[in-house]
């Protein structure tokens, strides 16, 4: 009865070794619409124009957000000591609402809103709008003007990135480049249109902004992003590597299958087997780090369930209106058809930037990131800052777009 043991168990293996072969397989792109609508109704001519966008709410915006904000309070005071470990803690709340009924002055922060140019462009039956910072090289010498498309995340916007457009407009030391920027609002969110159809998730994003910045001028560019931004900017790269100069992401996620087999290694091997010791605290204990993103999450499953319910009653206080259609995307992108397009499985090959900030909510070790992107030109783990490295570390993040940028334009005159 022996040998019937040992075929048994070769057959086992065998079957093993099989099934892992297929999920290691390179699924083909997903096959896209090229020409879908979005928009209401029935699809109409597509309008091409491009036209200047100012924001300008009006008075009776403004004063009917202040009676909103000077409504009576009806908070339950905080449990003893308990932080924000129970979610917004209604002590800060009160100080926030503070704030904003009398030391917000809307009109200033809408000037300089407006200190950037801002447009609007139908795509797919959208008003997409987008802030541009341009180049300005000054009497810089030997400095090459790029395109960047910068792109923001949830509950992001467009201005998180004001006070690192300098940083990437202008010269910088030990820089031979400078940024023509598009900054453009995902639909749904900020000034963007959103979808009146369901299914636009990840990938629609992807092939409407590689519309706009071929409407804009640009076959080729470099593009950058965090959170739903990072995303976006991966699949890009992954579905128009012929359009995307190198991508820049500050927040990874290589979910592919080498990827989870090798964490679960890591956490039956010896410390320093999988990954290198000064790495590890990225990803074990295992258990600490998953517990973390199960209690700080409940937000995503909520708006990937009932979006519309959060939604009704987050619009209590509202201007652009997007609170409903910006929360819709994680329904459209936590669903069965977003995970069987398998883009985690199939390889970002051009150059790519990864920036891993200590207080990211999820980053990973390079040989974990490497199952995704393979071309990894930098890597780096910066001292400071978290989720929002645009909004909170401005000049170390683009420092790193910088050294990113430089290393590929180098290594594409070598080639």
């Amino acid at each position: 009865m022996g040998w019937i043991k040992r075929v048994l168990v070769v057959m086992v293996v065998a079957w093993m070794a099989n099934m892992v072969s297929k999920m290691l397989k390179e699924p083909p792109l997903p096959v896209l619409d090229p020409n879908p609508w979005w928009g209401p109704g029935e699809p109409q001519p597509e309008d091409i124009s491009i036209n200047r966008f100012e924001i300008n709410f009006s008075e009776k915006d403004v004063k009917d957000l202040e009676a909103r904000l000077a409504l009576p309070l009806r908070l339950t005071p905080p449990l003893e000591d308990s932080k924000f470990t129970y979610g917004m803690n209604s002590e800060a709340l009160q100080k926030i609402i503070h704030y904003w009924r009398h030391d917000y002055d809307w009109r200033k922060r809408e000037a300089k809103l407006n200190l950037y140019p801002h447009f609007k462009t139908r795509i797919e039956g959208l008003d997409v709008h987008f802030m541009r910072g341009n180049a300005k090289v000054g009497s810089a010498k030997n400095v090459k003007v790029l395109p960047l498309l910068l792109i923001h995340g949830w509950p992001g916007s467009f201005v998180e990135f004001y006070d690192i457009l300098p940083y990437l407009t202008t010269p910088q030391k030990n820089s031979n480049v400078v940024f023509d920027v598009i900054c453009p609002s995902i639909p749904g969110y900020g000034f963007s249109e959103g979808s009146a159809k369901q299914g636009f998730s990840l990938l629609e994003t992807a092939q409407m902004f590689l519309k706009l910045m071929k409407r804009l001028g640009y076959d080729q560019f470099y593009v950058q992003g965090g959170d739903w931004g990072s995303v976006i900017s991966s699949n890009m790269a992954t579905m128009y590597p012929k359009h995307i100069l190198g991508v820049h992401v500050n927040m990874m996620s290589s979910n592919t299958v080498g990827t989870m087999l090798k964490l679960i290694a890591g956490t039956i091997l010896p410390a320093g087997t999988v990954v290198d010791k000064k790495d590890e605290k990225k990803l074990y204990p295992f258990w600490k780090h998953f517990s973390m993103i199960v209690r700080e999450t409940g937000y995503m499953h909520i708006q990937a369930t009932k979006p519309d319910t959060i939604g009704g009653y987050s619009q209590t206080v509202k201007f652009t209106g997007s609170i409903t259609t910006s929360v819709r995307y994680y329904a459209e992108n936590i669903n069965r058809k977003a995970y069987t397009r398998k883009l985690d499985d199939i390889p970002c090959r051009v150059p790519a930037g990864l920036a891993a900030f200590p207080q990211e909510l999820m980053t990973q070790p390079k040989n974990f990131a490497a199952h995704k992107f393979y071309d990894i030109v930098s890597y780096s783990d910066l001292p400071v800052g978290g989720h929002f490295a645009a909004l909170e570390r401005p000049t170390l993040l683009a420092a790193d777009i910088h050294q990113f940028v430089n290393a590929v334009e180098k290594r594409s005159k070598v080639m």
